[in-house]
């Protein structure tokens, strides 16, 4: 009988991949992939790694009917493939009980996961994808993914796989730890369950995440006279002389998360604008206390 796992692994893992808590990314569209493979698992040997453009070579070829990336990393090459259910596109979003890319039945999706040196003759997959692009020809050009697999049997070790290759990184971390760690609050928000805006100029910002039975509209304002520009600003409510204002509102229009006596700062690690003046692509990351002793932690990548 076929079961479905759950994929709070490869949530973890993704946005591990994706920088959010790690390391800074330098390029936009940098080419990254890693996998964590449980004791057992044939096709990861047990083991866990990661790959960028350093030391591995990208490969992605195909179509919205069937799409292959290919990651050489020297002494192993692994592959990676993506079909949707008959009749449909890859797109994002999430496909449960995937099955083996070239095995699959009924209204499955595919997916397969193998590197030349070991392989699968069946496999049970759950596939998140949060963005893929394709050219005007129709050829695949960019994807970012992540895919969970059971290889021969729905009960043999678990396999987790993140890629990107081409594609921007587009998500949003949200984290806040109350005085009462029963509401605790720990979300992440990628594409293949959200949409995401940015709009505005450098003497307002705002930034929106429509995504998981919520919707978060964050606004930033530069302290008086001055741009939102790259650096490190003092947070507070609202924009002073000495600070920049953070105004948060949840789903149902109202401000989110009131802190009383704020303080705490906000780095902005890029932001572009186009010739117009129209915000682009924002990467930033924030951290304050309320007077109240709660911590909120976000970070936000929208196409930096």
């Amino acid at each position: 009988m076929m079961q479905s796992f759950p994929i709070r692994g490869a949530l973890a893992l993704g946005f591990a991949a994706a920088g959010l808590y790690g390391a800074p990314q330098a390029a936009m569209a940098a080419s990254s992939f890693a996998y964590v493979s449980e004791t057992g698992d044939v096709i990861g040997d047990g083991k866990r790694g990661s790959y960028t453009d350093a030391n591995a070579q990208f490969q992605l070829r195909g179509t919205a009917y069937e799409a292959t990336l290919d990651i050489s990393t020297g002494d192993k090459v692994w592959t990676v493939r993506l079909a949707p259910p008959p009749g449909e596109r890859l797109r994002p979003g999430r496909y449960y009980l995937a099955e083996h890319f070239r095995e699959r039945t009924g209204r499955a999706a595919g997916a397969y996961v193998s590197t030349d040196r070991s392989y699968c003759t069946y496999a049970w997959s759950t596939v998140q994808i949060r963005q893929i692009a394709f050219d005007s020809n129709g050829a695949i050009k960019g994807l970012e993914a992540v895919v969970q697999q059971r290889c021969d049997h729905d009960v043999m070790p678990l396999l987790t796989v993140v890629m990107s290759h081409n594609v921007a990184p587009l998500s949003f971390k949200f984290k806040r730890t109350f005085s009462d760690p029963v509401r605790n609050v720990d979300l992440g928000y990628a594409g293949d369950t959200s949409l995401f805006a940015l709009n505005g100029t450098d003497s307002l910002l705002s930034y929106e995440v429509d995504g998981r039975q919520n919707r978060w509209r964050l606004k930033l304002t530069p302290p008086t006279g001055k741009r939102l520009l790259k650096g490190t600003y003092a947070l507070a409510s609202v924009a002073s002389a000495n600070a920049l204002g953070l105004d948060m509102y949840s789903r149902s229009g109202h401000h989110a998360f009131l802190c009383e006596g704020m303080s705490g700062t906000l780095q902005i690690k890029d932001v572009r604008y186009s010739s117009a003046g129209a915000a682009t692509a924002l990467w930033a990351d924030f951290e304050y206390r309320c007077a109240d002793g709660d911590a909120v932690r976000g970070v936000i990548r929208h196409k930096l």
